[in-house]
């Protein structure tokens, strides 16, 4: 009886005591681009490579992150380039390409 007394005192104090927690936080400091007045149903591309609709990227719930560095930024709608822009992005920037 003695023993799971001394046990059960044991497990209490062990689960009692709370542990100390570390956590670590990342900082994504990659530039962003948003493009502004896509029509509905054009593609971005950026270095060649298709992004997807150019209208998920508007800055209202979602950016685009890139690499620092020169990217060639374009806009397709039904087949042909509506917009074509190259830029440099550094560390953190946040561009807005409007489409005309």
């Amino acid at each position: 009886m003695k023993r799971m007394l001394v046990f059960f005192s044991i497990t209490i104090l062990v689960y009692g005591c709370s542990y100390p927690t570390s956590g670590v936080r990342v900082i994504d400091d990659r530039p962003s681009i948003v493009i502004q007045n896509a029509p509905i149903g054009s593609f971005l591309l950026v270095d060649g490579l298709n992004m997807g609709k150019a209208g998920l990227y508007d800055g209202r719930e979602r950016a685009l992150l890139l690499e620092p560095g020169t990217h060639q930024i374009e806009v397709m709608s039904q087949g042909n380039v509506i917009h074509s822009e190259r830029v440099f992005l550094g560390e953190g920037e946040l561009k807005t390409l409007k489409v005309h």
